[in-house]
């Protein structure tokens, strides 16, 4: 029990154990009915460059809501913890997911082999990159994304 009370210490503290990142997340829940859609996370490390994941309920897809998310996400995180750096990685065969990327504006940097094994099989991923000043981001449509304001540091965007 110790061990599992230290595990969780240490991610309320919203820092790796060096210090050397930053965790920040956020919950989504669709405005009209208050269910959670999605999880939107940014790792933030000390050169200000951040990694963006996210998941999100199938039944959502295709809504946009990801991509409303994300751009409020992404607009917060490099307003307040001054990032201009994004990058994500994803598996090749994800293609919504890819899409959702170039949607946002980050664009492709490489493909490169995965240690991951999905499906039986072992994958590749895509790295790609957004960079501000660089890259127009998409932005938040008015009134669908309002993440809480704890600081910027993590919260519940409501779509």
């Amino acid at each position: 029990m110790a061990e599992l009370e230290d595990r969780y210490s240490q991610l309320e503290a919203r820092r790796s154990a060096d210090g050397e990142e930053v965790w920040l997340n956020w919950a989504a829940k669709e405005r009209a009915s208050g269910l959670l859609v999605g999880l939107v996370e940014v790792t933030v490390q000390k050169d200000k460059k951040a990694m963006l994941a996210y998941l999100f309920a199938p039944s959502v897809w295709g809504k946009g809501y990801a991509a409303e998310v994300c751009a409020g996400v992404l607009a917060n995180v490099g307003q307040r913890a001054g990032v201009s750096t994004f990058e994500a990685t994803v598996d090749t065969r994800n293609l919504r997911s890819r899409k959702l990327l170039e949607r946002l504006q980050f664009k492709f940097i490489e493909e490169r082999e995965s240690a991951d094994i999905i499906g039986g099989e072992k994958s590749r991923e895509v790295l790609y990159r957004f960079q501000q000043g660089l890259n127009q981001p998409l932005t938040p449509k008015p009134g669908r994304v309002s993440p809480a304001d704890d600081g910027g540091e993590s919260g519940a965007a409501h779509v």
